[in-house]
């Protein structure tokens, strides 16, 4: 809540909720894209610009599985072929960045 720097209980309240709503929309992305990675992408996430393309080497996903792997390089995630499909965390991490890069 420090990091937010409201200072009106209302403010709070609705910063709250609305991190809320993205965090379930987030932890369900990654569990769908978990289970079941064949869905199509139909999550809608900003694309980012050519130079963070660039620098990240980003490629559309073709399906749920491949998006959850994009979103969640973003944040570090190698993907390689041991390890295991990325989790909550790791898309919440990939999410704060994408929005950071979003509003430079």
């Amino acid at each position: 809540m420090e990091f937010l720097q409201h200072r009106r209980d209302e403010r709070i309240e609705r910063a709250v909720t609305i991190n809320a709503v993205i965090a379930w929309r987030l932890a369900a992305m990654s569990l769908l894209g978990r289970e079941t990675p064949e869905l199509p992408m139909k999550v809608p996430l900003a694309r980012p610009n050519s130079a963070h393309s660039n620098r990240y080497r980003l490629s559309a996903p073709d399906n749920l599985g491949a998006g959850v792997v994009t979103l969640a390089m973003i944040a570090g995630y190698l993907n390689r072929k041991n390890n295991p499909t990325p989790g909550c965390k790791k898309i919440w991490e990939s999410y704060i960045k994408l929005v950071a890069m979003s509003q430079v």
